[in-house]
C-alpha cells in the first residue's frame, strides 16, 4: 500500500448574502482547503491492530455507493483529519488562525473570528 498526504492551500474569499445560514454579504474570509490523501507517518503511528482495520481504500470512499460508514470508518476519518489538522498540517491551520487573531485584535476583522 502507498500511502501519503497531501494538503492545498487557503484561499482569501468575500462571502455573498446567504440567509438561509445566516452569511453576510461582504465579509472577508479564509478557507483552507484540505484534501485528504492516505498517510505512510499516520498509518505507522496506528497499533497493528488498528492498521488491520484501515480499507486499501482510505480515506476515500464512493459518495454514491458508501454513503452510510460504519462507525469505524468515521472514528478513523475523524483520526486522520485531526492528524492532518494538528500534526501533518499545523504550521498552515496555525498560520491562518493567527492571521485571523491579528485581524480580529486590530479590529479589522472581527467578523472572521465569529464561530472559532
Amino acid at each position: 500500500m502507498t500511502l501519503f498526504h497531501r494538503f492545498s492551500d487557503s484561499s482569501h474569499l468575500t462571502t455573498i448574502n446567504n440567509p438561509w445560514f445566516g452569511v453576510a454579504e461582504g465579509r472577508s474570509i479564509t478557507v483552507v482547503w484540505a484534501y485528504l490523501e492516505s498517510a505512510t507517518a499516520w498509518f505507522n503511528s496506528l497499533s497493528p491492530q488498528v492498521q488491520s482495520l484501515v480499507p486499501p481504500n482510505f480515506p476515500h470512499y464512493s459518495t454514491v455507493l458508501e454513503t452510510q460508514l460504519t462507525p469505524t470508518q468515521v472514528n478513523l476519518l475523524a483520526n486522520f483529519t485531526a492528524w492532518n489538522v494538528s500534526s501533518a498540517n499545523a504550521d498552515q491551520f496555525e498560520a491562518v488562525f493567527k492571521q485571523a487573531m491579528a485581524a480580529h485584535a486590530s479590529g479589522g476583522g472581527s467578523s472572521s473570528m465569529e464561530g472559532i
